[in-house]
């Protein structure tokens, strides 16, 4: 079971303690980030949820450069509603941030048919900026995955074993330069440790990547905005290891 622990959610960080009815109390060490991305800000969370679950859901993007990001008719959108819980490790609390268990009810399993190439090292899928990509994978050393369009336009996820840090990297994902903030902030890190292994889960959406490792206890929201959709998947390893239970599901639309 979980720790029975009140949480407190700041705009980006979660505070774990004792609330005794006036006054909340924490010893806590470290700040535990909702989410590591520059795009996840003044997050809700609903009381009276089925099950006593603490949902959450975050604006997706930034004040830095939110009135002038490169889009018609709309401004940003919200992230993926998220499941938060804390759990206990070696004598310290960490927050976990996973997808609700309704999402999976808005997908379908992709037929081979429909994608073109190595799966799940190097394919194409038409529909990929519409899609949740999962799988896990052998850390040897490092870990590059290079999402890409016909345009060259790339969005990068990378993991270094050696240092541990897990990066993105969106400097070349498509539009780019209506910002100096949002250019300022291509390239973004969170340190995870090293690991032998990570389970990922990427969910992409038409100017957004959401990204879930190990089911929610590291997140990274990022905005992107391609001028043509990304169609290309490649994961590089300089040792190409493992891939186990490699999954893409379609997303059905939620509005007409």
């Amino acid at each position: 079971m979980e720790p029975e622990h009140p949480m407190v959610v700041l705009a980006h960080v979660i505070l774990i303690g004792d609330y005794d009815g006036t006054t909340f109390s924490t010893h806590q060490k470290m700040s535990l980030w909702v989410d590591y991305g520059t795009d996840n800000y003044a997050g809700v969370t609903y009381n009276n949820a089925p099950n006593d679950k603490r949902i959450f859901i975050g604006w997706m993007s930034n004040w830095d450069y939110a009135t002038v990001t490169p889009t018609e008719k709309w401004r940003s959108a919200m992230t993926l509603p998220r499941e938060l819980s804390i759990y206990k490790q070696n004598d310290q609390y960490f927050l976990k941030s996973k997808l609700i268990d309704g999402f999976d009810a808005l997908t379908n399993n992709v037929p081979n048919n429909e994608i073109t190439g190595e799966i799940p090292y190097k394919f194409s899928y038409e529909n990929l900026q519409q899609s949740e990509i999962s799988f896990d994978a052998e850390i040897k050393d490092s870990l590059q995955i290079v999402i890409s369009n016909n345009k060259g336009e790339k969005y990068i996820i990378a993991y270094n074993r050696g240092n541990g840090i897990f990066s993105t990297d969106r400097s070349n994902s498509g539009q780019v330069n209506f910002s100096e903030n949002y250019l300022k902030n291509a390239f973004q890190t969170m340190n995870i440790g090293v690991k032998d292994s990570l389970s990922i889960q990427i969910v992409l959406d038409a100017s957004s990547v959401e990204i879930f490792l190990n089911n929610g206890e590291f997140v990274m929201t990022n905005q992107i905005f391609q001028n043509e959709n990304y169609t290309d998947f490649e994961i590089n390893q300089k040792n190409k290891s493992n891939i186990k239970n490699f999954n893409i599901r379609f997303i059905n639309k939620t509005i007409n």
